[in-house]
């Protein structure tokens, strides 16, 4: 009878302690992603990293490309992500930065998809293909997926599977 008692004990001490660990474990995965708050027409991270302010003066000032993801992790995953096409042309233009070339077109494109305003026109699209194009041109490989998407579906330019492929393979060999 006492070893029946004690199991019982033993089975509720490791139910709690299961129960205590997946809590912690719930806190740290909360407490390691970013969060975000919109707070009047400021963005802030809710991860105690740096503030936006300082890290939009880092980009503008050193074109820090690190400060630079940091705002793509606080731009592109809410919906403000027209405020990171700004920092993206900057780190293109004047820092020559790879992967600001495929988010300028990122952004330029998903303006039209997100807010649901209809077809991009000609004029957009061209400036966002010669992002993307410049991106490619550099190795960035994000541009350089997005680009033989675009020649597999025939979407922006016209479709060339093969030339997608190609694309493809220039990846493989990095």
């Amino acid at each position: 009878m006492k070893t029946k008692g004690y199991k019982l004990i033993i089975i509720i001490l490791l139910t709690i302690l299961i129960l205590i660990i997946s809590a912690i474990g719930i806190g740290v995965y909360y407490n390691s992603h970013e969060i975000h708050f919109k707070v009047g027409s400021t963005i802030t991270t809710g991860n105690n990293t740096r503030p936006i302010d300082k890290l939009k003066s880092l980009v503008l000032l050193k074109g820090d490309t690190t400060a630079y993801e940091e705002l793509d992790i606080a731009y592109l995953n809410e919906e403000y992500e027209e405020e990171y096409l700004i920092y993206s042309l900057y780190m293109a233009n004047k820092y020559n930065y790879p992967p600001a070339y495929f988010y300028v077109f990122h952004c330029l494109t998903s303006i039209y998809v997100n807010h649901k305003t209809g077809k991009i026109d000609k004029e957009t699209e061209a400036l966002a293909l010669k992002y993307l194009r410049k991106g490619v041109e550099l190795g960035d490989v994000n541009s350089i997926l997005q680009m033989s998407e675009l020649y597999a579906s025939g979407k922006y330019v016209h479709k060339d599977i093969a030339l997608g492929k190609r694309l493809l393979k220039r990846i493989q060999k990095q």
